[in-house]
């Protein structure tokens, strides 16, 4: 099988990877250097979990979250670091009953938690989910190794667009942002985001707040005196390569969020660093074959990354006909 693969992000370089393993002659194409910032899988921290507010995430992940260790055997390279997750908020809020519901029936493990630690702040009235098979990756460092295996595997590398499939293959489009303006009528939305570093400090789990805005964060990342918070909602309309100012109403908002849940954060605000979301109105994926030698894998929405390893072999079995996207009627457009 001759595969050419579009777009080296986290999902690219997973597909290309798992693919080549198996034993196809894969050609990864970015005509960015493989370290660019201008798309959705850079910086320094993710969110790896299996609890979602829709069942339909939590049973992909209640298998899915495994495919990170596969991906660290590959590697042989540590990158998940498990400190558990707490989805909370208002004990009574919909996300929370949704999100055990999903866990109950995927069999997955958590616990339901009504008193904060010193670090992570729970309100009367408000409690979590919490679930041990979570935590964070580091992005830069989860795509090194991604692309370190696709290239022990035989992947080859090539600087410049994709224009077509080679004449006796197919071709994979995960261009993330970019293909909103290559396919206008999927009616994808490019948003800019920010990550926001405050001084402070927070030890354990990551967490995700069920609120409109959807704030979340992250407990120091190793030798740092920083917390990285943000905010789910989508920021202002974008296109890749534009200006990339912080935008200080959501600096402002996402301080703001950091001061009422982490009792030991400043809200001095350190740095921020933009990523960019493609945001499906339903928050959904989209995978569909354009064609007949043409998918795309439109991984989006702000949630993508964790998927990563799964999608990279999720889209390696519908290329080799062990999926048939008919039995996910979710991903397409």
């Amino acid at each position: 099988m001759q595969v050419s693969i579009a777009g080296a992000g986290i999902t690219g370089r997973c597909v290309a990877a798992t693919l080549a393993r198996r034993g196809a002659d894969v050609t990864l194409y970015d005509p960015r250097p493989s370290d660019h910032t201008e798309g959705s899988s850079h910086g320094r921290s993710r969110i790896v979990r299996q609890a979602y507010p829709e069942p339909f995430w939590t049973k992909i992940l209640a298998e899915g979250y495994d495919d990170w260790r596969v991906l660290e055997q590959w590697a042989d390279e540590a990158l998940v670091n498990e400190v558990g997750l707490w989805y909370l908020g208002p004990a009574d809020h919909e996300e929370l009953a949704t999100g055990r519901e999903g866990l109950d029936a995927c069999g997955v493990a958590y616990d339901w938690v009504t008193t904060g630690t010193d670090t992570l702040r729970l309100h009367p009235g408000e409690a979590a989910i919490t679930t041990p098979r979570a935590g964070w990756v580091n992005a830069d460092q989860a795509r090194a190794a991604a692309l370190r295996v696709a290239q022990v595997a035989g992947v080859r590398e090539v600087r410049a667009h994709l224009d077509q499939p080679a004449p006796e293959g197919c071709a994979v489009w995960t261009v993330g942002p970019w293909i909103a303006a290559k396919l206008p009528q999927l009616g994808l939305r490019v948003t800019r985001q920010w990550a926001v570093y405050l001084r402070g400090h927070h030890e354990g789990p990551v967490w995700i707040e069920a609120a409109d805005d959807h704030p979340y964060g992250f407990p120091n990342e190793p030798g740092e005196a920083t917390v990285k918070v943000a905010l789910h909602s989508p920021g202002p309309d974008t296109t890749p390569g534009s200006a990339r100012e912080p935008d200080p109403t959501i600096v402002a908002r996402t301080a703001e969020a950091a001061r009422h849940r982490l009792p030991q954060c400043t809200g001095e605000v350190v740095d921020v660093v933009p990523c960019l979301y493609t945001n499906a109105k339903d928050d959904a994926f989209r995978i569909f074959w354009l064609n007949e030698r043409e998918l795309v894998v439109a991984a989006c929405s702000g949630h993508a990354f964790k998927f990563g390893p799964w999608l990279g072999r999720f889209v390696a079995d519908v290329l080799q006909g062990h999926e048939d996207l008919a039995n996910w009627p979710e991903f397409q457009p």
